[in-house]
């Protein structure tokens, strides 16, 4: 599951991608709406041991943000803070992209997913 928030007040997310998940979500006071808090959880076989690593990118300055996730009963999630912008129609694409490097008994393995949306003051609304 993806989710994005946007962690400046005043600000909302400006979904795109409703199948992968992302909660639309707002906030109270007006301010700059400039990042994107990008959480991603997943689920991974309850044998796995160690860490998932996380990397997601964004085609804007400072675009991009990687970090390891440790596994807990077969499931993981980590949040990322990356630039965000208001772009008619259409928001930045997000790439995402989760790897596990293995552990005894299993196997290594990569996923990747996509999504566009964009941070906005709250009240624009859609165009």
């Amino acid at each position: 599951h993806v989710r994005a928030k946007a962690p400046q007040a005043g600000c909302v997310i400006e979904n795109f991608v409703f199948a992968l998940g992302i909660k639309r979500t707002s906030a109270d006071l007006p301010s700059a709406c400039t990042k994107s808090k990008i959480r991603v959880i997943g689920t991974i076989n309850k044998k796995a041991r160690g860490k998932v690593h996380l990397a997601i990118t964004v085609g804007l300055p400072g675009g991009s943000a990687t970090g390891a996730a440790q596994i807990r009963n077969g499931n993981w999630r980590l949040t990322l803070t990356l630039p965000g912008i208001n772009f008619e129609p259409h928001g930045p694409l997000y790439k995402i992209g989760a790897s596990f490097n293995g552990s005894s008994g299993v196997r290594s393995g990569h996923a990747k997913k996509r999504a566009a949306f964009e941070v906005e003051p709250a009240g624009l609304g859609p165009i």
